[in-house]
């Protein structure tokens, strides 16, 4: 039941709600920065929605999408991605998720011609995005400096274990990241945060 401001009575309402975030809303429950008593309102039936850089097999899927619909509205005749195309928007991190991958190809479809988006058509960003560079394990440990004889500092250790996982993996992060047992946004974080180093 409603009531509408200025109104005395009440109206029946019959709505479903559906709430989004990017945050882990338990942590800011327990730090006091989202209501509980609403989290528990809203918490009802979660969905959980990783990342598209988490999603591999669902980018060139949405991507194919997008260039039908855009390709169709401008009138154009793209049909598809050329290989080297693909494993560029394979390889790219997506950190604007799938908004970011609708606004590269309508890009692609308003400034390009042709039957296939080529390589050539994409984005810089999406050109320089290069695999995470993997250093072999035993050179990492060969490196690393030591606090003890024969130990390694843990961050090495993970760092090791990560890079090794993505080799076996053939560079491939989310299914190193199943591996692991974590989440590919971890592995994402954790390469970021050695190149910002």
């Amino acid at each position: 039941m409603v009531q509408r401001v200025g109104e005395d009575s009440l109206r029946p309402a019959d709505v479903r709600l559906v709430a989004a975030t990017n945050r882990n809303i338990r942590e800011q429950v327990a730090r006091g920065a989202f209501r509980e008593d609403l989290f528990y309102r809203l918490f009802v039936i979660p969905v959980d929605m990783p990342p598209l850089r988490a999603r591999e097999g669902d980018v060139l899927q949405i991507a194919r999408h997008f260039l039908k619909q855009y390709a169709h509205e401008d009138g154009k005749s793209f049909t598809g991605f050329d290989p080297e195309a693909q494993e560029a928007l394979l390889r790219y991190c997506w950190p604007g998720n799938v908004r970011e991958l609708q606004n590269v190809v309508r890009k692609i479809v308003v400034l390009s011609h042709g039957d296939v988006v080529t390589y050539d058509m994409l984005p810089e960003e999406l050109k320089l995005s290069q695999p995470a560079q993997l250093s072999a394990p035993s050179a990492r440990v060969a490196s690393a400096d030591v606090t003890d004889a024969g130990t390694q500092p843990l961050e090495d250790i993970i760092d090791g274990a990560i890079d090794s996982a993505i080799a076996r993996c053939g560079g491939s992060i989310p299914k190193a990241a199943s591996q692991l047992r974590v989440s590919p946004s971890t592995i994402y974080r954790r390469l970021q945060s050695r190149v910002s180093k």
